[in-house]
Formats: C-alpha cells, structure tokens, sequence
C-alpha cells in the first residue's frame, strides 16, 4: 500500500474529510436504492412457495434481514472512508467501494430484465 505521511494544508484535510462525508451519504442512498431494487426480487423468487402467508412472511423477513446488512455495512464503510483520510487513500478506497455497489446495482437490473 502506497501511505504518504507528509503533513498537508489543513484546507486539503478539511476539504478530503468534506469528500469523505458526501461519499458516505453517497453510498448509504445507494445501499438503500440496491434494497429497494432488490425487493422486487425476493417476491418474484418468493413465488415458488405455494402458501400466500408463507409468502408474505418470507418478504417481509428477508427485506427486514438485508435492511440490517444494509446498515452494517453502511457503518462499516464509514469507518473504511474516515480511516483512509489520514492515509491518503480515500480515492482509491471510494473507486473500490463505489466500482462494488454499481456492479451489484447492474446485476440487480440484469435479473430483473430477464425475469421479467
């Protein structure tokens, strides 16, 4: 890993600490977009199970259960962002983050083109 520990101008801290928070929210509308997206997903494969409250029961608990990884990994990718400013590696780790969530995002409108 390439760490650069020269001082920087606190302009330039502040204004990477500035990129860091609106990657942050950035991600966290776009987690939330992939959940909402996905739910489509989970009834069209939730159609396999032949009782209607079964069905219904597996939507909603698996929506509450990805709601859940949704925020963890929200806070986990906040502490990934916020470490990586002292280290100098907030782009490289935005690029990855980011590159992760739009490959997930386009696997989810692929599904949902063929299945529909």
């Amino acid at each position: 890993m390439q760490e650069e520990t020269e001082a920087r101008p606190a302009w330039r801290l502040r204004l990477e600490y500035a990129l860091y928070f609106v990657g942050w929210v950035a991600f966290s509308a776009l987690a939330v977009h992939i959940l909402l997206r996905s739910r489509p997903l989970i009834v069209i494969f939730g159609f396999r199970i032949v009782n209607h409250w079964a069905r219904a029961a597996v939507d909603k608990f698996s929506f509450f259960l990805l709601g859940f990884v949704c925020l963890g990994l929200i806070i986990l990718v906040e502490d990934y962002f916020r470490s990586a400013v002292p280290r100098n590696l907030l782009p490289r780790r935005l690029a990855i983050v980011f590159g992760i969530e739009i490959a997930i995002l386009l696997g989810i409108y692929a599904l949902q083109a063929v299945v529909t």
